[in-house]
């Protein structure tokens, strides 16, 4: 029993569209998403990088801050009140 497979004809392909692009429509499309967006961007991305960079420094009330480096995470993970505090977090 043989089975035949359908033809695939070359001519068939897939129709353009000749619709012109309603360019109003997607401009607001555009304005509706860019204003969530760089809400997020405020106030999630850039305070989060502004706290990783100040991580690195020891912040005083009064004064500069003075950079310190890896020292308070070093400090973090070697006493164990704090770390069994992140590992209570975790849970």
């Amino acid at each position: 029993m043989t089975t035949s497979q359908p033809a695939v004809s070359t001519a068939e392909a897939v129709p353009f569209n000749k619709q012109p692009r309603d360019w109003k429509k997607i401009g607001i499309i555009v304005l509706f998403c860019a204003l969530p967006i760089a809400l997020l961007v405020v106030f999630t991305y850039l305070p989060f990088f502004q706290m990783c960079g100040y991580s690195f420094y020891k912040m005083k009330y009064i004064g500069t801050p003075k950079f310190i480096g890896l020292k308070n995470y070093t400090d973090i993970f070697t006493r164990p009140d704090l770390l069994a505090t992140l590992k209570l977090s975790l849970y």
